[in-house]
């Protein structure tokens, strides 16, 4: 895991995930940031501050859609209408991708500038 609770409420001065929730879902950030830097903190690239930080950003969005139980049903609302009662869902797969982005979002605060979410290969 590349963020503990002393760095998330003390440096990251986090408040909104308990320390009793912290660990699983530092082990799910820690492994989108994994995924997102295509696995190079894995393969001996430091870990940065800016790491710890970009961690810590995709828990505090994850609790958020933890809490909003966006996790837990399969659709969304998509649009409402409360004249004639009328709704409309988005598909699973667009919930998901709508919470990747926002992960990534929240991570690129931190990671944009190092590198670490670039594309290329160097040899």
């Amino acid at each position: 895991m590349y963020a503990d609770y002393a760095f998330y409420s003390g440096t990251y001065a986090g408040t909104a995930v308990s320390e009793s929730d912290f660990p699983a879902l530092a082990r799910d950030a820690s492994n989108f940031i994994d995924r997102i830097t295509f696995g190079r903190l894995k393969t001996g690239t430091p870990v940065t501050e800016d790491v710890q930080l970009a961690t810590c950003a995709v828990i505090d969005r994850m609790h958020a859609a933890r809490q909003s139980g966006a996790l837990e049903v399969n659709v969304a609302v998509k649009t409402e209408n409360n004249d004639g009662f009328s709704q409309t869902f988005a598909a699973p797969g667009d919930v998901r991708a709508e919470l990747q982005a926002d992960y990534t979002d929240a991570a690129a605060a931190y990671l944009l500038y190092t590198g670490l979410m670039d594309r290329s290969v160097s040899t």
